[in-house]
């Protein structure tokens, strides 16, 4: 019984230490990485277009006309309230119908952010005419698809992001490009 007597309080106090002791932290969990949104089918496709695109190289004629859709990112154009990623669904939507036989003029009359109906000529060099632009005083990425273009095809710009210095070459939006001639 003496042994019990003397180690009571030493339990008790050994006790009392333990439980006056703050408890460990808790390891962290890792949060899971976030896991990407899924990309529809049709942005691949318009990926993989514009990748192919660029990738051809650019023909050789001295003027060029186009006829354009803007698809727009909210940022710099009034009123455009849609994001990247909305703008490149919308551009991929579009650019799947004109492949399917759509209206380019009824599209762009009925999507573009810019003034319908969007058609612009541009030349390399000195304008022959008040109305060719300079092909270097466009958006750049409207020149590196309108020279890469067969007469009726249409091609799409990528978005440059947020950009609007001399290096963007597509600061506006997604840009559908039909060559007109």
């Amino acid at each position: 019984m003496k042994t019990l007597a003397l180690s009571l309080p030493l339990l008790l106090t050994l006790w009392a230490c333990a439980a006056s002791r703050p408890e460990p932290a808790p390891t962290p969990v890792p949060l899971p990485a976030p896991v990407p949104a899924p990309v529809d089918a049709s942005v691949l496709r318009l990926r993989a277009h514009m990748q192919a695109l660029l990738e051809r190289p650019e023909h050789t004629a001295q003027q060029v006309r186009v006829q354009h859709c803007l698809i727009a990112v909210e940022g710099l154009i009034p009123g455009v309230t849609r994001n990247a990623d909305e703008a490149e669904a919308l551009a991929a939507e579009l650019y799947a119908r004109v492949q399917a036989g759509a209206d380019f003029d009824a599209l762009v009359k009925q999507y573009t952010n810019d003034e319908h109906p969007g058609i612009y000529a541009m030349c390399l060099g000195e304008p022959p005419a008040a109305d060719v632009y300079p092909r270097e005083v466009m958006a750049l990425a409207f020149g590196d698809v309108a020279w890469r273009l067969a007469v009726g095809e249409v091609g799409v710009t990528r978005y440059d992001g947020e950009r609007f210095d001399i290096e963007a070459r597509s600061p506006f939006g997604f840009q559908l490009v039909k060559r007109l001639e």
